[in-house]
C-alpha cells in the first residue's frame, strides 16, 4: 500500500510539474515591457487596480516595467530609493491608444521616451516586428522588441514611413 501511495504521489508531482511548464512559459520573466509615462510629470501609483489607495509616486524620469494588465489598469514596477516597488496606474498614463497594427521596420529608427526628441530611448532595428500603438501630434507610439522583452516608445511620425506591413523578404531592399 505504501509503494502504491508513493507511486501515486510521484505521478501527481510529475503531472503538476508538466502542467506548470505549460501554464508558465520559461521566458515569462524575460518578456518584460519597459516604458516611461507619457507625461514628464509625476504619476500616482495605487495599491490595487481599483486606483483608490495611493501607494507611491512614479517620477517622470522613472523607467517602468509592465507586469500585468486588468482592463484599463496596468500593474507596473518602478524604481524607489530602496529598490523597486509595484503599483497600479491607468493604462492611459503609458499608452495613447490601442490600435495594435503590426508592421516591420525596413530601416533603423531612433526611438524616444516621450513624444519629443528630448530623450532618445534606443532604436528599432531593421527587420524588427513593431506594433503601432497610436499617434500624438507629430509622434507615433510603438512597441518594439529588445533583449529580454519589449519597449513602448515614440518615433517621429515621419519615420513611420519606414514601417511596412510587407513580409520580411521585402525588407532587405532598402
Amino acid at each position: 500500500m505504501k509503494k502504491k501511495l508513493k507511486k501515486l504521489l510521484s505521478l501527481c508531482l510529475i503531472a503538476a510539474t508538466f502542467v506548470t511548464m505549460l501554464v508558465v512559459p520559461a521566458n515569462a520573466a524575460s518578456s518584460t515591457i519597459r516604458c516611461y509615462t507619457i507625461s514628464s510629470g509625476n504619476t500616482t501609483a495605487y495599491s490595487s487596480s481599483s486606483l483608490k489607495t495611493k501607494s507611491g509616486t512614479i517620477y517622470g524620469s522613472d523607467e517602468l516595467y509592465v507586469l500585468s494588465t486588468s482592463g484599463s489598469k496596468v500593474k507596473v514596477s518602478y524604481p524607489t530609493s530602496s529598490g523597486r516597488k509595484t503599483g497600479w496606474i491607468s493604462k492611459s498614463k503609458i499608452v495613447v491608444a490601442t490600435s495594435g497594427k503590426t508592421k516591420y521596420a525596413w530601416k533603423k529608427i531612433t526611438t524616444y521616451r516621450r513624444a519629443s526628441t528630448a530623450n532618445t530611448y534606443g532604436y528599432i532595428s531593421k527587420g524588427d516586428k513593431v506594433t503601432v500603438i497610436g499617434t500624438k501630434g507629430s509622434y507615433t507610439q510603438v512597441k518594439y522588441p529588445i533583449s529580454g522583452g519589449y519597449k513602448f516608445a515614440w518615433i517621429k511620425t515621419s519615420d513611420a514611413q519606414y514601417l511596412s506591413i510587407a513580409t520580411l523578404k521585402i525588407i532587405g531592399n532598402s
